[in-house]
């Protein structure tokens, strides 16, 4: 059972993210004013407020990830980090159009893998997945878990396995996207439990959780944190999470893997510049980012919003994506059998 007590550490922190970061970053915002202040050299970068682009909707887990971010990035980049949500087709249309930003560093990408692993796999993308961005760092690795309403008559993973093979195609999973993470998530569950259900695509996964927690679908495939409010609050039930190992902020829900099922896929978060910003300003933003992850404020924020800070410098966050489209690539194969 999930533990209601979180419901007291979490209530409002979405809600104010925003405006610690003006709090953090106040003494700093009228400096970022200043006359002149639009150049993007290493000698006066940075010297206006930089932004920070979040290709997901309202209440999942990147727009969460971002706002704890930016609530203390600030103090580390010497100007505010304003997060500005481009939600759609599952991160790919802000991905498309982050290709017209300048490489100057005052626009930043909030990256992960529906639009980097998992999309591309299975549809064109308007961008090279791997070549037309630089991979700063990797903030968290989100693990994402298969919750379903309260009042369905399966409230485990056996229960729901059994429920699915006696009634094929009628449990509605709802995801972010189609060939998102979570859609991914759902095929792989399908190949791997020999299971029949339907996927059902939403703009955003917070809607896919608020759709789900009111009993109009009955699942949703997304990340813990994005759904952990409505499990805390007892409308979802957790029944496993999709990640190699379980999540220390909810030790009692079981991995896919260790029930027996290789249902695994890593949800990488974390931030990307223009594949030729130079070098000197994508090593800027990695050590801002690194004394950010490293603070004792973010670390108590990130905390309550239950996230798992799991940072990667440039080349192993880069080696990583490799390695989860490699796995995607192997995952496909096997569906297309």
């Amino acid at each position: 059972m999930v533990s209601t007590n979180r419901k007291l550490k979490k209530v409002g922190m979405v809600a104010v993210l925003a405006l610690l970061a003006l709090m953090l970053n106040a003494p700093l915002f009228a400096e970022g004013q200043q006359e002149g202040a639009s150049s993007g050299s290493m000698e006066t970068y940075p010297s206006k407020p930089v932004t920070l682009i979040v290709p997901w909707g309202a209440g999942g887990g990147a727009d969460t990830t971002a706002r704890t971010f930016a609530a203390v990035a600030g103090n580390y980049f010497g100007q505010p980090v304003v997060p500005v949500l481009q939600e759609g087709a599952s991160g790919t249309i802000a991905h498309g159009e982050y290709l017209k930003v300048k490489p100057d560093g005052y626009t930043l990408l909030i990256t992960g893998n529906s639009p980097i692993v998992t999309v591309p796999a299975f549809r064109k993308v308007p961008y090279d997945p791997l070549t037309s961005f630089k991979f700063v760092a990797r903030l968290i690795n989100l693990r994402n878990v298969i919750a379903v309403y309260k009042d369905r008559p399966y409230k485990t993973l056996d229960e729901f396995i059994a429920y699915a093979k006696a009634h094929p195609g009628e449990i509605k999973i709802g995801n972010s996207g189609a060939q998102g993470i979570g859609d991914m998530t759902i095929m792989l569950m399908e190949q791997k439990l020999g299971i029949d259900v339907t996927s059902v695509p939403f703009t955003t996964s917070g809607e896919a959780v608020v759709a789900a927690s009111g009993g109009h679908i009955d699942a949703v495939s997304g990340s813990l944190t994005g759904a952990s409010a409505q499990m805390d609050a007892g409308n979802l039930i957790p029944l496993a999470v999709t990640a190699f190992d379980r999540d220390p902020n909810y030790p009692d829900i079981p991995t896919f893997i260790e029930k027996g099922y290789q249902v695994a896929i890593d949800n990488q978060i974390g931030i990307g510049v223009p594949a030729d910003t130079p070098d000197e300003i994508v090593d800027f933003i990695n050590e801002a980012i690194k004394k950010t992850v490293s603070d004792e404020s973010y670390k108590n924020l990130a905390g309550r919003m239950e996230m798992t800070i799991d940072y990667l410098g440039p080349e192993e966050f880069l080696e990583s994506i490799k390695i989860s489209v490699n796995s995607v690539k192997e995952a496909v194969a096997g569906m297309e059998k």
